[in-house]
């Protein structure tokens, strides 16, 4: 409880739930960026969360009014608990290799309803 779990799951776009790892979280967290693919893997995480009985929640990101209804739509909206807009530059920063400057209060908002549901 209280700890953060980064497991270096993800191959190729695939995140493996193996290696006992769902069976020591209370909660999974999918961060799903604006793809046909991100939306696939994420359907195919909700079904590993409920044969593991594991809470699973969404973070929508890189999202842009004009494809903010589409990708809401893609998902149960019970379990997106937020958003992050796409912002060019966290990507030049990024790219650039610079340490990232810009906040988002919608990441305070995420880390709260987090904290609820664990």
């Amino acid at each position: 409880r209280g700890e953060v779990s980064d497991p270096d799951g993800f191959r190729g776009g695939r995140l493996t739930f193996g290696r006992g790892i769902v069976g020591e979280c209370d909660l999974i967290l999918g961060v799903i960026g604006p793809t046909s693919e991100s939306f696939q893997l994420a359907k195919k995480m909700t079904q590993m969360a409920a044969n593991a009985d594991k809470s699973i929640c969404f973070v929508l990101n890189k999202v842009e009014p004009a494809i903010e209804e589409v990708m809401k739509q893609q998902l149960n909206s019970a379990k997106v608990i937020g958003m992050i807009p796409k912002d060019d530059s966290i990507f030049m920063e990024s790219l650039e290799g610079k340490q990232l400057t810009k906040a988002f209060p919608e990441i305070d908002d995420i880390c709260l309803k987090i904290l609820m549901e664990i």
